[in-house]
């Protein structure tokens, strides 16, 4: 026997021998000029790997779009073991992206977070209908199973943070808010994440609204783990203003078309916190800690 294979076995006989750890691995796709996704995909991955424990991180840049949802499949799915973690950031152009109605649902096979533009939440395979967090506080929800919440964590939950499309105004801004909490230090959630992009960006010309799906047993529980501190909810110093009408509309989405969701009676401030493409709505926070977009001639002066 040649001496390769000696070691071959041997190297065998000691992974098999030695005492299984939860693996964390993360899927990193990117897309823009390869030279900068390059100097992008070197950081991500600095920081995945050097600032959190995540054994293995996969970055592709040539990923076509209409490929994407394959390549975000074969990820979740491929098998683990249940206490494994997987964490898929998907930062890629809306051209051709959510195309194919016919692909088949993507089955988790560990507990995963996934941050990737909403219109891939369709095909993700939740084991029971998710939690629905738009514009609820982040200890509300509109849950949409019933199901009691049990604390333990199974194969296929699921929590998806929606993301911005690459080509939109926010996505470098999401980006590099990701990094930012990561490279902190501190336990990282589903719902921390959703919060820190409600408050955390603040670039006017965005349609983008975050929302949150997950299944009651991961939504809150700390899926990244470290020992220095996080940061904080309140990013900046936000100016307040009062609404300047009486019965304060409230949207889901910076359009009119679907009508109000809501609607805010009584003299409270409103926290604005970006504008749309269009100018004239505004995503805000509410006295009661919702959020929403309201019409920019509704609200006054701070």
């Amino acid at each position: 026997m040649s001496l390769s294979k000696h070691v071959t076995i041997l190297g065998v006989l000691l992974a098999l021998s030695a005492p299984a750890h939860a693996q964390r691995t993360a899927l990193v796709v990117l897309s823009g000029p390869q030279e900068e996704a390059l100097a992008r995909a070197e950081r991500i991955q600095a920081v995945l790997l050097d600032e959190r424990p995540f054994d293995q991180v996969d970055v592709k840049l040539d990923v076509e779009p209409a490929e994407t949802g394959e390549v975000l499949a074969a990820f979740l799915s491929a098998p683990g073991e249940s206490d494994d973690f997987r964490m898929a950031l998907v930062l890629a152009p809306e051209a051709g992206l959510c195309q194919g109605d016919d692909v088949a649902p993507v089955v988790s096979a560990v507990p995963s977070l996934v941050l990737a533009p909403e219109c891939l939440v369709d095909r993700m395979a939740f084991p029971a209908s998710p939690a629905v967090y738009d514009m609820d506080p982040s200890g509300l929800s509109r849950d949409l199973s019933g199901d009691p919440w049990s604390g333990e964590l199974f194969a296929g939950d699921m929590a998806f943070l929606a993301i911005p499309f690459a080509q939109d105004i926010l996505a470098p801004e999401v980006e590099g808010l990701l990094l930012q909490m990561l490279a902190a230090g501190g336990d990282v959630s589903p719902l921390g994440l959703l919060e820190m992009f409600r408050l955390g960006l603040s670039g006017d010309g965005s349609d983008f609204t975050p929302v949150l799906y997950a299944t009651r047993d991961l939504v809150a529980r700390t899926v990244i783990l470290s020992g220095s501190p996080g940061i904080g909810e309140d990013f900046r110093q936000r100016r307040q203003v009062w609404p300047q009408v009486l019965s304060l509309d409230v949207y889901a989405a910076p359009s009119l078309a679907e009508g109000a969701v809501a609607q805010l009676h009584g003299g409270y401030r409103i926290e604005p916190l970006r504008r749309d493409h269009s100018g004239r709505m505004v995503y805000v926070r509410t006295f009661s800690g919702h959020y929403g977009w309201v019409r920019v001639r509704d609200l006054g002066r701070s």
